[in-house]
């Protein structure tokens, strides 16, 4: 049996409910040094934080001090790692959209979009099921 196969058999046979996570808000900030692309994920809160550009970087971990989808409103913190890894120390601070990314020294202004606020150019939530495993 291939490995795909073996895992959608585990996925069904795994008790318990499925959680789904979505994509909450995009936020793209850009400036002659380069390009920043967040993924902001979870479901009702923030639960992660996923980087796609610059690609292979990680936030681990980071406090929300605010946050709301509906408002398209942040306030994050990463205080970094010595892992290189994991991006460095940054904050992303907004409100309606407009974000304000500072990282290294430099504050490049961004967009925040989330599409169940209602942000009708946000490309429409993606949803994956996570099982939920049960104590023994």
């Amino acid at each position: 049996m291939s490995r795909p196969l073996h895992c959608l058999i585990l996925l069904l046979l795994v008790p318990g409910s499925a959680l789904a996570t979505n994509t909450m808000c995009v936020i793209d900030a850009a400036d002659a040094s380069g390009t920043y692309e967040f993924e902001l994920i979870g479901y009702g809160e923030l639960a992660m934080i996923q980087i796609n550009s610059p690609r292979g970087k990680r936030v681990v971990p980071f406090q929300v001090n605010r946050f709301s989808e509906k408002d398209i409103d942040i306030d994050v913190v990463h205080p970094g790692s010595d892992d290189p890894g994991v991006m460095p120390p940054f904050t992303l601070k907004g409100q309606k959209g407009h974000v304000v990314l500072t990282i290294e020294g430099r504050r490049i202004v961004g967009e925040m979009r989330c599409p169940l606020a209602g942000d009708v150019e946000s490309s429409p939530p993606t949803r994956t099921a996570i099982p939920k495993l049960s104590p023994r």
